[in-house]
């Protein structure tokens, strides 16, 4: 498959377009917790594996988004404010971490 560039979202549309995948794969390239760089291939939108108990605190307040990850098999979040690029239907489309400063020049 070629990989194509589309260009830059800005990271306060990355939530949403994310949740407009409508449950198709993509792959998320961001920065963990650990500060390590990590391609995870998910979906929005799982629910067969819900155990019914639920989150203790709400993902979006933290500026997270929960996925499945499909090579994992579970449940991921992803902090949607370290996500450096989104593959999604053969596009590429990199995130700038903020309006002014474009990450992949340097």
């Amino acid at each position: 498959m070629v990989i194509e560039k589309m260009g830059l979202l800005r990271k306060d549309q990355t939530k949403t377009f994310l949740e407009n995948t409508k449950g198709k794969f993509f792959t998320v390239e961001h920065i963990k917790k650990d500060g390590t760089i990590r391609k995870t291939n998910a979906r929005v939108g799982v629910r067969k594996y819900l155990k019914g108990v639920g989150l203790s605190y709400d993902p979006a307040k933290k500026g997270l988004l929960t996925v499945y990850d499909i090579q994992a098999k579970g449940y991921r979040t992803v902090n949607l404010n370290t996500v450096m690029n989104i593959r999604f239907k053969g596009v590429s489309i990199d995130i700038l971490r903020d309006d002014s400063f474009d990450y992949r020049s340097n």
